[in-house]
């Protein structure tokens, strides 16, 4: 199935103006930062709860709030909630749409880079507990996906840099020209080249599409998605790092772990680093296995003593195989040392 058919299928739009998506009748669930820098206030006529999207409230008592309100304005089994802002408002909106009254009807229009390219994309959804990131949620894909690039002309440099650390993860997972795509263009900065960039998200869309219409429920091969995404959770739990930073860091890892288990050749690391440091998503930090594996023993891919961890065998090609946390920590401390 080609790129076009298949983004067809999953009802993803690319538009100038999401606006046009909209029906007359949606609930619309907005990032407060969102609706206040895009001057939201205009399409008033809809039902609008505002939601303070931030990783600390992708909690169980934010989707209480939000249901709560749901069943205030009257929302029922016909309604259609249109979630608009970045990853963690497409998560947990779309984890509200999906059981509220066993499920009513979902839009996503995502607003940063990152949830243009990934985190809206897939079905996925979730919140986190107790420490432990998306550790509550379930997999249903929405109804539509709106994708309106001009929200990222408005973007601060740091999160529009944050997207393109999914963007260096697909790439090199299933695309290696992709990637050298990447390597041999700018295409955010300084300024955005928003044609550019419309044809960098449908590419990274359609690889994805691609994982998840053959494992919509990560039995097998979705868990490539996961790159770098093992030691970033925890990353970003211990040391508040962005989502995008924490996982430049953990490809950085992985990357070379692939390297010390004779899976990737020679020559691999020096490349993500390099694409890290073009898209500003460089960050130094001594990582700490004892502060670290705490929290990647919460992780949904541990099994017992093991967890499934995505390694590089070339540019644009992952497999996923099964790692002790012994081996973890002996990489960890080896890469880390004093």
């Amino acid at each position: 199935m080609g790129d076009i058919d298949l983004i067809k299928k999953y009802n993803i739009v690319l538009t100038d103006d999401f606006r046009r998506e909209l029906s007359a009748d949606s609930i619309l669930i907005i990032d407060k930062n969102v609706y206040n820098l895009h001057n939201l206030k205009n399409i008033d006529s809809h039902r609008v709860i505002l939601f303070e999207a931030s990783e600390e409230n992708k909690t169980l008592s934010a989707y209480a709030e939000i249901v709560e309100k749901l069943l205030d304005i009257e929302a029922d089994r016909s309604s259609e909630i249109v979630a608009i802002g970045g990853g963690i408002t497409c998560d947990l909106v779309a984890f509200v749409a999906s059981t509220f009254l066993r499920g009513v009807k979902l839009t996503l229009v995502p607003t940063t880079l990152l949830a243009m390219c990934d985190a809206a994309i897939g079905g996925k959804n979730g919140l986190n507990f107790q420490g432990a990131k998306n550790i509550i949620g379930n997999i249903r894909q929405p109804n539509k996906i709106v994708i309106d690039t001009r929200f990222l002309s408005t973007l601060p440099e740091e999160i529009l840099s944050d997207g393109f650390a999914e963007v260096i993860k697909i790439s090199a997972t299933c695309d290696a020209t992709l990637f050298e795509l990447l390597e041999s263009e700018t295409f955010a900065f300084p300024n955005v080249d928003l044609i550019a960039m419309r044809e960098v998200i449908r590419r990274a869309i359609y690889l994805k599409l691609q994982i998840v219409a053959e494992d919509e429920f990560e039995a097998g091969k979705r868990r490539i998605l996961n790159f770098g995404h093992t030691l970033a959770h925890a990353i970003e739990a211990v040391y508040g790092l962005s989502h995008g930073r924490a996982v430049a860091l953990g490809m950085q890892f992985a990357v070379r772990l692939s390297e010390i288990e004779g899976i990737a050749p020679k020559g691999i690391a020096p490349r993500i680093d390099n694409l890290v440091s073009k898209y500003k998503l460089h960050k130094i930090i001594k990582l700490q296995a004892d502060k670290i594996l705490p929290y990647m023993l919460k992780d949904k891919k541990r099994e017992k003593d093991f967890i499934y961890f995505v390694a590089l065998s070339a540019l644009g090609k992952a497999e996923i195989t099964l790692i002790s946390f012994t081996l973890l920590e002996e990489v960890l401390n080896a890469l880390h040392h004093d």
